[in-house]
This record gives C-alpha cells, structure tokens and sequence, in this order.
C-alpha cells in the first residue's frame, strides 16, 4: 500500500489500520513510527541548530560518498547492501 503524503492524526491512523491484519498491533506499531519519527525531527532540529543547517546539509547530503540513492545505479529499491 502507498500512502500520499498526509497528517498522520489519530483519525487517519484507524483508517489504515482497520485496512490491515491485527489493527491494534499495527496501530501501536504506527504510533511507535510516529514517535520516533518526531523525536528524530527534534533531534534533527538541535543538531542543525548547533551546527547550522548548510553545515548539516553538507554533512548528510547525497554527496558523500559510499551513499546511493535507492533504485539507483549499483541497486535496486529495498535492497540490502
């Protein structure tokens, strides 16, 4: 299943999971994404706050090396290295 882009609220959360197998685990799987997805953001958000958001920029962008793009020349989507 792709899913657009969208708010992840509580509403759109048991739609999904009312589409699945075992919803409730899926639910708690989903709120766990989502709370770890937000403290990343914040832990993200200091990082850039202390080094600037060019420098961090610099240090995580495509460019350095050893990095590939998923789908990308030397393998495909989803492949482990």
């Amino acid at each position: 299943m792709v899913i657009a882009p969208t708010l992840m609220t509580d509403e759109v959360v048991d739609g999904l999971v009312e589409q699945m197998r075992q919803p409730q685990q899926r639910r708690a799987d989903l709120r766990a994404q989502i709370a770890a997805n937000r403290v990343g953001a914040r832990r993200l958000a200091g990082l850039a706050g202390r080094t600037g958001t060019e420098r961090l920029r610099e240090a995580t962008g495509p460019r350095r090396r050893g990095t590939r793009r998923p789908g990308g020349r030397g393998g495909r989507a989803g492949a482990h290295p």
